[in-house]
Formats: C-alpha cells, sequence, structure tokens
C-alpha cells in the first residue's frame, strides 16, 4: 500500500510546500504527510486535511487582496446663497457636459427670482449662472437636473410659468446663447407641472412626463422634437387603472421601449410600473404597488441592469413602512422587493423614505440614499446629532 499511495503522497507534499512558500504559512499536516508508509486511507484523510487549511489561508489572501478602499474625501466645490444671490436652492441632481463641466438647475435665485441653469468646473472654479427664468416668458422654478443632447445644446424643464402658468420645456447652448421655450405647457390639454427632466431617444426626439393636468387631470407622457415641433401627448393618465403624477423622468429600455413610474394611483392606490412604445401604443401597466407587500409612491425613476432587468425604489411603505428597493422584468413579470427599509428597529443604521433612485456600480451593486436615518440624525431645518 505504501508504493501504491507514494505518487499521491509526492503530488501532496508538492503542493502543500508550494502554498507554504507562497503564502508564508506553514501547513501542519505537511511534516505528517511526509510519513511514506502511512494507510492509504490515511493518507485520504489527511489530503483533505491539507485541502481545508489551503481553502482557509486562500480566502484569506483573497479577502486582503479585495479589502474595501479607503472612504472617499467630500470636496464641498460650490456654496450656494453667497452675497450677490447668483443662485439659490438648487434641487435637482448634476450632470457632466461634453466640455467636462458640470451643469445643473436651482428653483430660486437668479435676476428674477425664479432660478437659474447654472455652470461650474469640477474643481470650484468658473461658476457661471448661464440663464436667469423670468417665470412669465421662460418658465420657472426648474426642479431638476438638465440633459445634453446629441447636438451638444442643454435641455431641461420648468415646473411653473411660461404662457400658461403649468411649466415650459427650454434648450440653451452651453455658453448660455440660443435661449428657446420649446414648449410651454397648458395644463388642461398637455400637461403641468414638470418635476422631471427629458430625455433624448434613440430616434432624436425628446420624451417627458408632466405630474399634473392632462385630459384626466394626473398627468401626461409627452413627445416632441429638439426644435420643439411635432408635440404630441402619448398618455393621460388615469388614475384609476394607469397611475397618477409621475415625478420621475423615463428611461428607454434596450427593447426601444419608454418605462417609468407613476408616484399615486393604479388598482391600490400606490403607484405604478409602465411601459409605452414610443409612438404611444402598447401602454401597459407593469406593476401596482400595494402599500405594505411592494412599497408605495415611487417618485424616483427607473434604471435597467446590466442583466437587463428594471429595478427602482419606493418612496414609503413595505412590510418595514419606510420604503423598498424592487426589481422586475421588463413585461413586468418576477417583481420582487430586494430590501424593506425599516424606520423603527433599523432606523439608526440603515435609514428609509428614498427620494431617489438607484444605480448600478462597475461592480453590478446597487447604490442608492435614503432622505432619513442612519448614523447621523438631522432635521428638515438642518440641526444633525450623533
Amino acid at each position: 500500500m505504501a508504493n501504491n499511495s507514494q505518487p499521491l503522497i509526492a503530488m501532496i507534499e508538492e503542493t502543500l510546500d508550494r502554498t507554504s512558500n507562497t503564502m508564508n504559512t506553514p501547513i501542519p499536516c505537511r511534516s505528517v504527510v511526509a510519513s511514506s508508509r502511512l494507510p492509504l486511507h490515511h493518507v485520504h484523510r489527511i489530503l483533505a486535511a491539507g485541502l481545508s487549511a489551503l481553502l482557509a489561508l486562500s480566502i484569506q489572501v483573497a479577502s486582503t487582496a479585495h479589502a474595501d478602499p479607503p472612504p472617499a474625501t467630500l470636496t464641498r466645490i460650490h456654496s450656494f446663497g453667497d452675497p450677490l444671490k447668483l443662485a439659490v436652492n438648487p434641487s435637482g441632481p448634476v450632470i457632466e457636459g461634453s466640455d467636462r463641466a458640470l451643469y445643473g438647475t436651482t428653483t430660486g435665485g437668479g435676476s428674477f427670482g425664479a432660478g437659474t441653469l447654472f455652470r461650474v468646473n469640477k474643481d470650484g472654479t468658473a461658476f457661471t449662472v448661464v440663464k436667469s427664468f423670468n417665470s412669465a416668458t421662460d418658465g420657472g422654478v426648474p426642479q431638476t437636473g438638465v440633459t445634453e443632447g446629441s447636438d451638444g445644446a442643454i435641455y431641461g424643464t420648468t415646473s411653473q410659468g411660461g404662457t400658461f402658468g403649468a411649466g415650459t420645456v427650454f434648450r440653451v447652448n452651453k455658453n448660455g446663447s440660443s435661449f428657446a421655450v420649446l414648449k410651454s405647457f397648458n395644463s388642461a390639454t398637455d400637461g403641468g407641472d414638470l418635476q422631471a427632466s427629458v430625455i433624448e431617444g434613440s430616434d432624436g426626439t425628446l420624451y417627458g412626463t408632466a405630474s399634473q393636468g392632462g385630459t384626466n387631470g394626473f398627468g401626461t407622457i409627452f413627445r416632441m422634437k429638439k426644435d420643439g415641433s411635432e408635440f404630441a401627448v402619448l398618455k393621460s393618465f388615469d388614475n384609476l387603472t394607469d397611475g397618477a403624477n409621475p415625478t420621475a423622468g423615463m428611461i428607454e429600455g434596450s427593447d426601444g421601449a419608454l418605462y417609468g413610474t407613476a408616484s399615486q394611483g393604479g388598482t391600490y392606490g400606490a403607484g405604478t410600473v409602465f411601459r409605452v412604445n414610443k409612438d404611444g401604443s402598447g401602454f401597459a401597466v407593469l406593476k401596482s404597488f400595494e402599500y405594505y407587500s411592494d412599497g408605495a409612491n415611487p417618485r424616483a425613476g427607473l434604471i435597467e441592469g446590466s442583466d437587463g432587468v428594471l429595478y427602482g425604489t419606493a418612496y414609503q411603505g413595505g412590510n418595514m413602512y419606510a420604503g423598498t428597493v424592487f426589481r422586475l422584468n421588463k413585461d413586468g413579470s418576477e417583481f420582487s422587493v430586494l430590501k424593506s427599509f425599516n424606520y423603527d428597529a433599523d432606523y439608526t443604521f440603515l435609514g428609509g423614505y428614498l427620494y431617489g433612485g438607484v444605480t448600478e456600480g462597475s461592480d453590478g451593486a446597487l447604490y442608492g440614499t435614503t432622505s432619513v436615518g442612519g448614523e447621523v440624525q438631522c432635521t428638515a431645518a438642518g440641526w444633525c446629532s450623533g
């Protein structure tokens, strides 16, 4: 038996020797295995022990090799509300333009007090108000960020003002020239109170949502060319079946359809996820949210993950009451709640009430924010403790 086990023993010795040298860690069973006169079943047991030690050490090395990076440093590049009152109260995200500068909006300030479009370099230099909104003519109080079109121009929305007082879609060059109102919304027919920016579809057309108005009074989906022509309402929400009050923009899926959320309405009154073709056909409710099981009132938009699945957030609800992260296929199947945020038991650690959506990192994980909770507790007035 010693002769039969000799090649196996030699292989084990060589493997353990290499592992010990590579990891600079002695393997306890090495000297025991070196005895070539052990019965074969003992060798098998020692082999198993050696492989177990090898696996444990490999996990330890892998863990060290993939240690979490150091925490990121938060750097303030601009403080709003300076003595000149150039721009105050930003409420939407910024985008990086093709010129590598950042562009965003404020709901207040500017020459007319109705908000601004601003530009700033990523190091905080050269802050500039690109446009001061005059509510009566331009629209005012933009509630969200802007989009750079394929033509290099900036496109965005205002929540009020314009010819009919219900908001506008605008276009402006990055240097502030050639500002134009592409559409002044008439709430009764077009929709109004635009809370989200527009997107440019793969067909070069702009698509967006209005949170109020339209034929049924519960918001609309619309489209127009980048010069403002061919405006059309694709969908007027009816509340009970479609949902109501979409406050987020839409995405174009890999299948070419548009996907979005409505913050209210639907079968259970807690909001919906919908799909519609770019010509307005094929509108379908993919999910009607039920408060306790699914979450409620999705206020943010969706993303399509690298796996082709839709991911999003519900502001509140779920079995822990403080919001959820969810997923579903583009045909509405396989809906599942990935996380229910806990206001009571986990409030200090996990937070709750999700205004924003999620994004997928390069590692394939989802990242997002909650509006309250965490280790530092803050009031609405900005006073924090913890």
